[in-house]
């Protein structure tokens, strides 16, 4: 979701052997802004962000709940909610995290990426707490937010092993490779899982060829372009 880490801004060049503090920079172009005009509210969204990224998670919910009692419009609040609970996850307070991206699931924004990863990422927090039920019915909603995106088809493999159904975890594993090679964790997983439970091997046909390409993902990327080529 790159656009939500977007700074618009101007960020001053550093002196030479001068260290730019990004908190200091944004904190300051906030306090410039004049209150209520969108330059404010945008202003307070790239602080919240900047906090979060250096871990300062208090003073990055001290900045939501000013922008959530705010009438800014729905949009800017469910982004607001999801880069808090990104920053969460991020340090591990998974439980925190879930609640957090649960409340951006309620409401119902029309930005497709904060759909998505809204319930994508709240899978990922569950599969971590061991609930792999509730994280499959996420990864399954983010998936019909958009099937094209490979990282929900990775959580739902997460999900799926965790609760015992090796075959379905396998296919999904080999999905999020197929749409995304170059991330590299599905086939991890997918290579762990086969390890543990060699017998898939004899269960499915496609499962060697598929580990073999995909340890190489550029020869996978390769791959894939020469059958579009061929099609």
């Amino acid at each position: 979701m790159a656009e939500l880490w977007s700074i618009p801004f101007h960020l001053p060049k550093p002196a030479p052997g001068e260290t730019l503090d990004l908190v200091e920079v944004m904190e300051r172009q906030a306090a410039e802004q004049s209150a209520g005009t969108p330059e404010y509210w945008t202003a307070q969204f790239e602080l919240m962000k900047v906090y979060g990224m250096s871990g300062r998670i208090e003073e990055s919910l001290a900045v939501l709940k000013t922008m959530m009692e705010s009438d800014a419009d729905l949009g800017p609040k469910a982004r607001a909610l999801y880069v808090a609970a990104s920053s969460i996850e991020q340090t591990g307070e998974y439980e925190r995290a879930a609640w957090f991206y649960r409340a951006v699931n309620s409401m119902k924004s029309e930005d497709r990426l904060v759909l998505y990863f809204g319930r994508n990422n709240l899978a990922y927090c569950l599969n971590q707490l061991g609930r792999n039920e509730e994280a499959a019915d996420e990864a399954r909603a983010a998936i019909a937010q958009d099937p094209n995106i490979h990282n929900a088809h990775k959580n739902l493999g997460v999900a799926l092993e965790g609760m015992g159904d090796l075959i379905a975890a396998a296919e999904s594993y080999r999905e999020a490779s197929r749409l995304n090679p170059l991330d590299r964790r599905a086939h991890k997983h997918l290579e762990t899982m086969v390890t543990l439970h060699p017998e898939l091997a004899k269960q499915l046909e496609w499962l060697a060829a598929h580990l073999e390409l995909y340890r190489d993902p550029v020869r996978a990327l390769l791959s894939q372009d020469d059958a579009r080529n061929r099609s």
